[in-house]
């Protein structure tokens, strides 16, 4: 006899919410509404025993447009993906985001992992049915927003520009108030006289930025720590002798900022506030400077090219290493590699390990060995998959809102065939990137080192502490561990059996 026995559903675990906050600039308004937003979701969700407050997530003086550059909000989102966070509360949709690409890339990422994100001012819920195209439209408006602010703003700017007014909040051997008033700290301006004495000298900037470490002179952010960068900064600077130039930089219609190198007019304004340098010394410095860029220069032209030249990159810091020939040495190996941070700045700045040139060949000649024989398929390129998956993504929203009768036949049949056309040709950028890399591991087995394997296999190579990765040009990465002081090596996967070093020929 047939027998129907019910089960009763378990109960349903409270979901995890959180809220997001976003200002754009750090003002004393911006701040307290910033504080006043993390307030308003603790003390909403704190306490309501429907949810699981995980926390409140924010971002101070940050634009919307750049998304990858706001930490909280990337933590979260990665915290939501990893079915950490089920539901997500923002003010309203500006404060997510203004970016209407980015804004929908994530929704869609979220939407996949099946977590609800609310904007309180709007009323809307990526959950509810019809609600994606609405926030579509929302954020574009926010966009558009933003580029009306952003356009206000650079007007505003140039035509006080042009008025005489020079918009400058810090820098080193300054204080400048509300006012606009110049006032020379002596303190820092001390380390400029200084920097500009040292390099007519005869200095580099790396042995200036030395020399001030071991003074103990305090940079103009705090702590005894120079860089080549602030003493090019201070050195190029023409407001030292009093004067002041406009809109050096400026912001593209993407947001980024460029180097304005005659985009944009430029507005130069003498004796502006009292100055540091003499006119004399700072174009002597500017003088200098241009005399060793085109020694520098011919230098470069004139330099001979090794094998590994360009082709090795820290792991540790992502510089590039530099070839090193050490005349007083007395081993195997005089001539080595290391990091170009360790090279200019000590052997302490960087982890990465220095490596000799013989020795690297013989651990490049065991990699390709191991890769000639080794099947490997390249995957597609990131940016060409994650076109790929735009316009599916876009071409299935299409359908939706025609579905949804949102737009008519007409707009939904034009939409869909631009859509196609775009599809078949980020396939066809695919399939030729694709073709590029499918390229034959042609060779035999290599017995000693060669350069051909370097020119015809290698796209990069990277060493960090004790390790190497050899990067071929088909994508494929094989790793080798090595104990530098004994002179072995061994595979990824081979830590119980050690390979001798044994120098090349």
């Amino acid at each position: 006899m047939r027998k129907i026995i019910t089960l009763e559903a378990g109960k349903n675990k409270k979901p995890n919410i959180c809220g997001y906050v976003r200002v754009s600039s750090e003002s004393h308004t911006q701040e307290a509404s910033f504080e006043a937003q993390m307030r308003e979701w603790y003390k909403r969700f704190g306490k309501d025993e429907r949810y699981n407050l995980v926390g409140v997530f924010g971002d101070l003086a940050v634009s919307g447009h750049k998304v990858k550059e706001r930490e909280d909000f990337q933590e979260m989102i990665d915290l939501a993906l990893r079915g950490k966070i089920d539901i997500i509360v923002t003010k309203s949709i500006a404060r997510f985001a203004r970016n209407t690409v980015e804004s929908q890339k994530v929704l869609r990422q979220l939407k996949e992992a099946d977590v609800e994100v609310i904007f309180d001012k709007e009323n809307l819920s990526t959950k509810k049915f019809g609600t994606e195209f609405f926030i579509v439209i929302l954020t574009i408006v926010a966009e558009m927003e933003l580029r009306n602010m952003s356009e206000a703003v650079k007007f505003g700017y140039r035509f006080r520009s042009r008025n005489g007014s020079v918009e400058v909040t810090s820098i080193t051997g300054y204080e400048i108030d509300d006012d606009d008033n110049w006032t020379i700290n002596e303190e820092q301006a001390d380390n400029v006289r200084r920097i500009f004495a040292l390099y007519l000298s005869g200095l580099g900037m790396n042995a200036i930025a030395q020399q001030l470490e071991s003074e103990g002179r305090i940079a103009y952010k705090g702590g005894t720590r120079w860089s080549c960068a602030t003493i090019r900064g201070i050195l190029e600077n023409e407001k030292y002798i009093g004067d002041a130039k406009s809109q050096k930089y400026y912001s593209d219609e993407n947001f980024k900022t460029r180097i304005n190198k005659g985009e944009l007019p430029h507005v130069y304004i003498e004796n502006n506030h009292e100055a540091i340098i003499s006119r004399e010394d700072f174009a002597k410095a500017q003088e200098l400077m241009a005399a060793k860029k085109t020694q520098t220069s011919e230098w470069h032209k004139d330099r001979p090219a090794y094998d590994f030249t360009s082709k090795i990159q820290c792991i540790c810091c992502g510089k590039n290493f530099r070839r090193r020939v050490n005349t007083s040495c007395r081993r195997v190996s005089p001539i080595s590699w290391m990091c170009s941070t360790q090279f200019l700045r000590g052997k302490k700045t960087c982890e990465a390990t220095s490596i000799a040139e013989g020795f690297l060949q013989d651990l490049l000649v065991d990699a390709y060995n191991e890769y000639i024989k080794t099947p490997y398929k390249a995957p597609m390129r990131q940016e060409d998959s994650d076109r790929i998956d735009e316009i599916e993504k876009e071409e299935a929203w299409v359908r939706q809102i025609y579905n949804d009768r949102f737009i008519d036949y007409t707009k939904y049949a034009a939409k869909i065939k631009q859509l196609q056309e775009e599809h078949a040709e980020a396939r066809q950028k695919a399939k030729e990137s694709l073709k590029n890399q499918y390229y034959e591991k042609h060779g035999k087995k290599a017995d000693r080192y060669d350069p051909s394997i370097v020119e015809n296999h290698i796209e990069r190579i990277r060493v960090g502490l004790f390790e190497a990765e050899f990067e071929f040009k088909n994508g494929q990465v094989i790793k080798r561990r090595f104990k530098y002081g004994n002179r072995t090596f061994r595979k990824e996967n081979d830590q119980d059996n050690p390979r001798p070093y044994q120098r090349t020929a």
